[in-house]
């Protein structure tokens, strides 16, 4: 999925900028998150706010506030918290899956969800060949041995 009108990339759907679908309220974003997300937003005007750790009474009072909603998976989006957003609009989960996401409630309130299942995958990738370089080299047997010995 690619945000505006021009596109290299021939298998990607592409969308209409976020501004389109009327975020003017802004954005919540409860929890971290590359900053390239605020940045990208910031490019087609739309507000983000960031407040981090919003306990979810505290989150559930601030959604109203708000167009939009961007969280990774400690964020809970049940169906109260999408009923009490009545400015909500988009919930981005930056990520695989939609898991925390009441999808549900979400498509009767008329709000679209959305993710970013490719954002890790270059992640995934490295930490698989530290992995792979880690038993080939015998890393976990030498750990087990340093603790066994020196400790």
């Amino acid at each position: 999925m690619v945000f505006g009108a021009d596109s290299s990339c021939s298998s990607c759907t592409v969308l209409p900028y976020p501004s389109a679908m009327n975020l003017e309220k802004g954005v919540l974003i409860p929890e971290p998150v590359d900053p390239k997300c605020e940045a990208i937003l910031a490019q087609v005007n739309i507000p983000v706010t960031t407040k981090l750790g919003l306990k979810p009474d505290e989150l559930k009072k601030e959604i109203s506030k708000y167009s939009g909603l961007i969280v990774r998976s400690a964020t809970k989006v049940t169906a109260d918290l999408i009923a009490a957003g009545k400015n909500l609009r988009v919930i981005g989960r930056a990520g695989v899956g939609v898991d925390n996401i009441d999808c549900e409630a979400a498509t009767t309130q008329g709000v679209l969800v959305i993710n970013a299942p490719g954002g890790n995958t270059l992640s995934a990738a490295e930490l698989t060949c530290v992995m792979i370089t880690s038993l080939s080299r015998y890393v976990n047997l030498m750990f087990a041995f340093y603790i066994k010995n020196f400790q």
